[in-house]
């Protein structure tokens, strides 16, 4: 990109931002926290941040602006997205928005929604600095007849990326948001088809996201989950000792393209049976010893779906997040 091209972009970025929706003051970027506007992170660093919809700000109690900043929208709300993403990206922070498609997955494949696509593309592209987006977040609830499959969802990812400039021109980078489906069968009765990741993945998708949670819960049946069954699967594949088939994960469906968890959440114990503390700590290590590109805590008392307490962060996990963030791997876009 040429510096006038990236001048331009950085001004309509923060134009953008001016007359964005979530209404965050920027916070100050200590040098300490700096590093190169660069999306996937080097290696050992990570864009650590969260989902906070309901919730106080995690940034204003850190003192530092999130490294994942992450978002849902609706297809018609699909201007205000891009302006969330603008303001996110000028404090600093990596956008990761999720939206809701405007017709079945079938039809979008088909090209009938080409022109919505490339508005989102060309918004986001005018942005200063790296944005993630996916279309039909956890689409693995959603299926439904013909229309609405892992094939046609696949195709549909397929005819988004091609309508993309390479993420290394644009800045954007598209892939689908799936769940960490081996393990639940409480949100979802799919399970038989979300175990195949290749079923859902394009290869021509730019980056990997997926949801992993912990859905241990006090008084609760779900057993306490480590950090490795949480998330393995969906980066690594597993091997089912059932039936000695071999699943793949994103490294295999998407090799050397980032992946970014895109939710993720564990409950406080008040019992001192288990140590959700510790628990962020690792799930912090397991993603910078992968070489994951970022990770976002769902901080929320939003779309609780296992019957558990709210994911939001207060006390002790709070306090584990701002560590976290405050760590000189916890990296930013500026």
């Amino acid at each position: 990109m040429n510096t006038t091209r990236r001048n331009f972009l950085r001004f309509a970025g923060l134009a953008a931002g001016a007359i964005g929706v979530s209404g965050q003051a920027a916070l100050s970027a200590s040098p300490a926290f700096a590093a190169p506007s660069v999306f996937p992170p080097s290696s050992g660093n990570v864009f650590y941040g969260a989902s906070e919809a309901g919730t106080p700000s995690l940034a204003k109690y850190s003192g530092k602006n999130l490294g994942i900043d992450r978002a849902y929208y609706q297809a018609a709300s699909w201007q205000s997205m891009v302006s969330y993403a603008a303001g996110a990206a000028s404090r600093g922070s990596v956008p990761l928005v999720s939206i809701k498609a405007p017709a079945d997955w079938r039809t979008m494949a088909g090209g009938s929604q080409d022109a919505w696509i490339k508005n989102i593309v060309n918004g986001l592209a005018a942005i200063a600095g790296p944005v993630c987006w996916s279309i039909h977040h956890e689409p693995e609830n959603d299926v439904n007849g013909t229309s609405m499959t892992a094939a046609t969802f696949k195709a549909m990812c397929g005819r988004v990326a091609g309508l993309h400039p390479a993420p290394s021109q644009s800045g954007v980078w598209f892939g689908p948001t799936l769940m960490g489906g081996k393990y639940n069968q409480i949100s979802t009765p799919n399970t038989s088809v979300r175990q195949y990741l290749k079923d859902w993945v394009h290869p021509a998708c730019h980056a990997g996201f997926f949801d992993g949670y912990n859905h241990w819960t006090p008084g609760g049946l779900a057993k306490w989950r480590t950090v490795p069954d949480t998330f393995d699967h969906m980066v690594n594949g597993y091997r089912d000792k059932r039936t000695g088939v071999t699943y793949q994960g994103y490294k295999q469906l998407l090799p050397g393209k980032p992946i970014v968890i895109a939710e993720y959440g564990v409950r406080y114990d008040s019992t001192g049976t288990y140590d959700a503390v510790a628990w962020m700590a690792d799930a912090y290590t397991y993603a910078t010893s992968q070489g994951l590109a970022g990770m976002s805590f769902f901080s929320s008392n939003q779309n609780v779906n296992d019957g558990g307490t709210a994911w939001t962060l207060d006390g002790a996990r709070r306090d584990e997040f701002k560590k976290l963030l405050l760590r000189t791997t916890s990296v930013l876009t500026k």
